[in-house]
């Protein structure tokens, strides 16, 4: 029961949830752990819970980054998911397919999205900032959305126009 109430705040202490492991030079860290995770449906499903956390609560929300960024690398199914809420950091989506998945609330800060496949995601009230995107490679089809940003991404389609509030 102990180990249980004292998982949170070895959490909050963890490198995992202080840094940012989208970067290079976690690169071989990340593959001995997906090397040990990517059969354990367990593990699969608490990193789900730590991006679902960061909802909830602020001090986790690098943790909850970096768990995303990991079940991309992982190549795990995240369609028809709810992200509704969630909120990310300092990270990678580059390659995620999050077809039909729902990002309603969702906020993302420094954030690179480029090739990600929102195909029938719901988008609406994000509050995307700092967002990285290669154009060539996003792909949008049939698509609620709206995010006020620099290059805004429109309802019914693809809209880009460079600074529009």
């Amino acid at each position: 029961m102990s180990k249980i109430i004292n998982l949170p705040q070895k959490i909050k202490e963890h490198e995992f949830n202080l840094k940012d492991y989208s970067t290079e030079q976690f690169d071989e860290i990340k593959k001995n752990l997906i090397m040990k995770i990517s059969d354990n449906r367990n593990m699969i499903e608490l990193l789900k819970f730590l991006v679902q956390l960061t909802s909830r609560d602020d001090q986790f929300i690098q943790c909850g980054s970096n768990s995303l960024n990991m079940l991309i690398r992982m190549k795990v199914d995240l369609r028809n998911q709810s992200f509704k809420n969630i909120r990310m950091k300092n990270t990678s989506m580059i390659g995620g397919t999050f077809v039909r998945c729902n990002f309603n609330g969702s906020e993302f800060k420094n954030v690179d999205i480029s090739g990600v496949k929102f195909n029938g995601a719901q988008l609406i009230n994000c509050n995307w900032k700092n967002i990285k995107i290669h154009l060539k490679t996003i792909y949008i089809r049939k698509i609620k959305i709206l995010i006020k940003q620099p290059y805004y991404i429109g309802l019914f389609g693809m809209l880009l126009s460079k600074g529009i509030n």
